[in-house]
């Protein structure tokens, strides 16, 4: 983008940054959205929902690197996410 946003601030001594990367897509219409965080017997779990465009729907023909960073808390735990696939029409 330009003009080039500005950085948005994270004080790493309190605070950490959660996110999930769907990696290279072929085309837009993926989503990925953090959805809920909850601490439980010592983990951070993370459930993450991931979209693909619907059979047959139009989508732009550009390559996509879909991704959903989230700024909370620090905590010292190990991370676990679970994914939640489906589409956009309806989970699959």
């Amino acid at each position: 983008r330009y003009p080039k946003p500005e950085l948005p601030f994270v004080d790493f001594a309190r605070e950490m940054v959660i996110g999930y990367f769907l990696g290279e897509r072929p085309t837009g219409g993926y989503v990925v959205e953090v959805e809920e965080i909850w601490v439980m017997e010592g983990k951070v779990s993370v459930r993450v929902g991931v979209r693909s465009p619907p059979p047959g729907d139009p989508v732009i023909q550009v390559l996509s690197q879909p991704f959903h960073l989230v700024r909370l808390a620090r905590l010292d735990l190990p991370v676990d996410f679970i994914v939640e696939s489906g589409s956009e029409a309806g989970r699959d």
